[in-house]
């Protein structure tokens, strides 16, 4: 019995560091967070202002489609990567 304990706790504690590993980046400007999914880019622009780089990448879907474009930030020497699909952001990499 007191294995089986010591086994699930160690599995547990294995799920949060892997969930933690594979997490994505995180993004603050001001009061916004940006959040994938959720936070739209005016948001971001609004708050973080011009990016160091923005990148016109086409559009998805057929038709008229949604436009897809990858803004970088730079700060405190890292640089934020953001990915945007229809003005929402998608994804965000720190490479």
């Amino acid at each position: 019995m007191k294995s089986l304990a010591i086994f699930f706790t160690t599995l547990s504690f294995m799920i949060v560091v892997c969930a933690t590993a594979f997490a994505g980046a995180d993004f603050r400007c001001g009061n916004t967070w940006a959040e994938e999914g959720k936070t739209q880019s005016a948001e971001i622009f609004i708050s973080c202002g011009e990016p160091k780089l923005k990148q016109d990448l086409g559009y998805k879907g057929a038709g008229v489609g949604r436009k897809l474009e990858k803004w970088i930030y730079e700060k405190g020497g890292v640089h934020y990567v953001l990915y945007f699909e229809g003005g929402l952001l998608v994804k965000i990499e720190v490479p």
